[in-house]
């Protein structure tokens, strides 16, 4: 094995399913601060590739990268809380991820933000706030977002077309 394994290595071995390799590169690249390398040495912990799945380990990893602004991992770490997964269940925390991925432009996280917002959960409810994120989500195809403005909309409530 290289002695400096990068990650465009550690991806291409991955995806032949060279778990070991892509161990080692991710491993090293994550530890020098890596966020993409962290999140994706998070995945193989969390799906048991090449390592024995650790959920702990996967937060860990997960939690470093998310730090680093990597949205995917802000919205899987959100994910964990909402859920109690390998963490205290905490909806507050959640949001709060949920907040960053979607600030970030992840539109899975915007609907959940939009969603939060409506339904007040993780935080106060707020209606103009969920309408912008829904809205936000729903221009970029997500149809759980269509679905929940189009719900508003029948109930003579910001349609999609309205501000």
């Amino acid at each position: 094995m290289p002695a400096k394994a990068d990650l465009a290595s550690g991806i291409a071995a991955y995806e032949a399913r060279d778990f070991a390799t892509a161990l080692v590169a991710f491993e090293n690249q994550a530890r020098a601060g890596d966020a993409e390398a962290q999140y994706r040495l998070a995945t193989m912990f969390e799906n048991g590739d090449g390592v024995d799945a650790n959920e702990t380990k996967a937060w860990s990893w997960l939690k470093r990268a998310a730090e680093a602004n990597h949205v995917g991992a802000q919205r899987r770490l959100a994910e964990y809380y909402e859920s109690g997964r390998g963490v205290p269940m905490s909806f507050a925390e959640a949001y709060k991820w949920y907040k960053r991925a979607a600030e970030g432009g992840d539109v899975a996280a915007q609907t959940k933000v939009g969603l939060a917002n409506l339904y007040g959960k993780g935080k106060k409810p707020n209606f103009l706030e969920a309408v912008r994120w829904l809205k936000a989500a729903a221009a970029a195809g997500d149809p759980q977002a269509r679905e929940a403005l189009t719900e508003l909309a029948s109930k003579g409530v910001a349609g999609p077309g309205q501000s």
